[in-house]
């Protein structure tokens, strides 16, 4: 009896500790949390949502069933709809995919590039064809 009770309550705080909201990138199984700065998430015309440790990975999982690509912006933290979006690169921030497109609110850009500095950025829409040419 001792040792089934021993037992139950070992695996109990095994699983409790076990227990955190981290999930796995869809594409490349990089652990990510809800609150990770370079989270990505695509959230398709079905509802559904998937979770990216990346932009890159985001941008190549990307098909004609989405409905908009969700980011966290720089500065702020907040998770926002991409398109609203500057994308920079090539600054002393590293991302998840080391230089990653890192998303800034337009009004923050020039703060960015005196802060980090940049070698340029992109529009929501010009993200597609550069991703691809980075393959």
């Amino acid at each position: 009896m001792k040792r089934a009770l021993f037992s139950a309550l070992a695996l109990g705080l095994v699983l409790s500790c076990a227990k955190d909201d981290a999930v796995v990138c869809k594409r490349c199984h990089m652990k990510i949390t809800s609150t990770d700065p370079y989270r990505s998430v695509l959230v398709y015309t079905d509802g559904t949502q998937a979770s990216f440790d990346s932009i890159t990975c985001a941008l190549r999982s990307y098909s004609s069933t989405v409905k908009t690509l969700r980011v966290h912006e720089y500065y702020s933290g907040q998770e926002r709809d991409a398109q609203g979006l500057v994308f920079v690169q090539g600054s002393d921030v590293t991302g998840a995919m080391a230089d990653d497109y890192l998303p800034v609110d337009p009004a923050n850009v020039k703060k960015f590039e005196t802060d980090h500095g940049m070698k340029r950025e992109l529009k929501y829409d010009e993200l597609f064809t550069d991703v691809n040419a980075r393959k």
